[in-house]
């Protein structure tokens, strides 16, 4: 970001520090091609609209629909009121809307998190995700609203509630929590967790905001209240916050025992021996369990570096391998996984 003007204080906070950070930290092949411009985009994007930038939908904003259907979708709404009222015709048209703007997806994902769900803790009936940002993908079912990440994060807390006995979970940890759906999820479902977000700027920075909006200024701690603590201790710190964010280089510095540890694809934005080195990290917090959804193809990789994808696949395999403290008790493609998307419980060895 040299030479870079940033004007969010925050946000340029963590830039600089970004830089001064050890590369294991830093950002990987996938995304360093458009750092710049994705660093741009949240700094000159308000916040009430960073859900609607087309950077923020391919980087860390999911979506059911791609941008280009959506464009089809315009056309279709425009076309359709000049058709004959037939109802095979009408039949078709509301088939391609419900493909186009993804509400057939959204929906069926919707049913399996219903009917999925066990109502133990923590409980999400009755849950529904702030519009905040302008999201542009925002379904309505029974009164409560669900985006492609709230639902994607539902799937999976479904699938761990099924599987084990989270009654005793208090303290989640997530490297790669986006803009903070699964910290908006759980808070809004207990008061009993606390949170914790590791990511890079400039999507730490977005998740800060985002949960400070939803919950309260004082229900997040921020970067730059832990940036110069050799100790971040998450006892001290769970007694008076529900969540907070750190970047990814206060790994180290993070003291205490977690719960529950989960990864929702972004591992696999990585090489294997930084998501190794992640790893050993998370291992010294003690986690009780591991929840992960990834491909178990991979990511993409790279025709060259520095353009969009990675520079070697992290699989399944290297899950398997680097968890050798846990075993995998549970995992899922077909249901509450998606095609291309598996979802995994690990539980610690005894």
């Amino acid at each position: 970001m040299n030479n870079v003007i940033i004007k969010n204080k925050l946000l340029r906070i963590m830039l600089e520090d970004l830089d001064k950070a050890p590369d294991e930290f830093k950002p990987t092949n996938f995304w360093a091609s458009n750092f710049n411009n994705l660093s741009m985009d949240i700094d000159q994007t308000p916040l009430e609209q960073f859900r609607s930038s087309k950077i923020a939908n391919y980087f860390y904003v999911s979506l059911y629909s791609s941008l280009r259907l959506k464009k089809w979708l315009g056309y279709i709404t425009k076309i359709t009121p000049l058709l004959p009222q037939i109802s095979l015709i009408n039949k078709i048209k509301n088939e391609l809307v419900n493909v186009l703007s993804g509400y057939g997806q959204a929906y069926t994902d919707y049913k399996i998190f219903k009917g999925g769900d066990n109502n133990h803790y923590p409980i999400f009936k009755g849950i529904s995700e702030s519009n905040y940002g302008q999201p542009i993908e925002h379904f309505c079912f029974n009164h409560s609203y669900f985006s492609c990440s709230f639902l994607n994060y539902l799937l999976g807390l479904v699938f761990l509630k099924k599987h084990i006995d989270c009654s005793q979970i208090r303290t989640v940890l997530e490297i790669g929590g986006g803009y903070g759906t699964l910290g908006e999820i759980l808070l809004k479902s207990t008061n009993e967790i606390f949170y914790i977000d590791i990511d890079i700027p400039p999507v730490a920075y977005v998740a800060t905001r985002y949960l400070e909006h939803v919950f309260s200024k004082s229900d997040v701690l921020n970067y730059e209240l832990t940036r110069d603590n050799n100790i971040i201790n998450i006892c001290d710190y769970s007694q008076v916050h529900r969540a907070m964010v750190l970047c990814s280089w206060q790994l180290p510095k993070l003291k205490g025992d977690i719960d529950l540890f989960v990864n929702y694809s972004s591992f696999q934005e990585m090489e294997p021996n930084i998501v190794h080195n992640y790893v050993r990290l998370i291992n010294r917090l003690s986690p009780k369990y591991i929840l992960l959804r990834n491909n178990p193809e991979g990511k993409n990789v790279a025709q060259r570096i520095g353009e969009t994808g990675v520079i070697e696949k992290t699989t399944k395999d290297h899950y398997i391998k680097y968890l050798n403290g846990h075993e995998l008790i549970a995992s899922d493609k077909e249901v509450f996984g998606k095609e291309h998307s598996e979802v995994m419980i690990f539980k610690r060895k005894s």
